[in-house]
């Protein structure tokens, strides 16, 4: 509940610190001794006083009691991030896939696919555009990771249900419910429509 009840001492040398309800609150720790404790604990405490609802528009985040979550740090091996593949679901179906590949990198992109991983060319965001020059490759455990997706879906109307792939070990990011605050903008307003078209009310 508070960052002093945080036990370094008994963590390992690299974790992840971060804030249960709102988004961007994550500390990436990866060497606990030379790391600034005191403005972490500050930093935290800040982040436990904010009101994320209120500067996001998702309003279900000022009624999540604020809590410190101390993770396990993950890394791929082989660049040192982590790819992201998001499964987006409309009434309790998986529809499509993003993948988010290339972090840190100048190859970074958010490519589409569809639920047998081939690429929805026409989809690309105006803030982070797709790269299909820059296929990404279809995990190993791919076929586990939509099974989990489709059924952690079930009880929503919309959810995106996020995974990393990790040494072909399948491992739970969260349950989006509502990606960038609504204020996703594509390329071509077709894929609003869509997108849209998924979603039954």
């Amino acid at each position: 509940k508070t960052p002093e009840e945080i036990e370094w001492d008994k963590l390992p040398k690299r974790f992840v610190l971060k804030c249960n309800h709102g988004s961007a609150m994550n500390i990436i720790v990866k060497d606990k001794d030379s790391v600034d404790r005191v403005r972490i604990n500050k930093q935290l405490s800040a982040w436990l006083k904010c009101k994320y609802g209120d500067l996001s528009l998702e309003l279900f985040y000022n009624v999540i009691p604020p809590r410190i979550i101390v993770e396990e740090y993950k890394e791929d091996k082989e660049n040192g991030a982590l790819t992201d593949y998001k499964f987006v679901c409309f009434n309790g179906n998986v529809k499509y896939l993003q993948v988010i590949n290339g972090r840190f990198t100048n190859g970074l992109h958010f490519n589409y696919y569809t639920t047998d991983f081939k690429p929805m060319t026409d989809v690309s965001w105006n803030a982070h555009p797709a790269r299909y020059d820059l296929p990404d490759k279809r995990p190993s455990n791919f076929d586990e990771m939509l099974l989990y997706a489709d059924k952690l879906c079930k009880d929503f109307k919309c959810v995106r249900v996020d995974f990393y792939s990790i040494a072909g070990k399948t491992y739970l990011s969260e349950l989006t419910f509502i990606p960038a605050s609504g204020r996703i903008t594509y390329k071509k307003p077709t894929t609003d429509l869509l997108f849209g078209r998924l979603l039954h009310l």
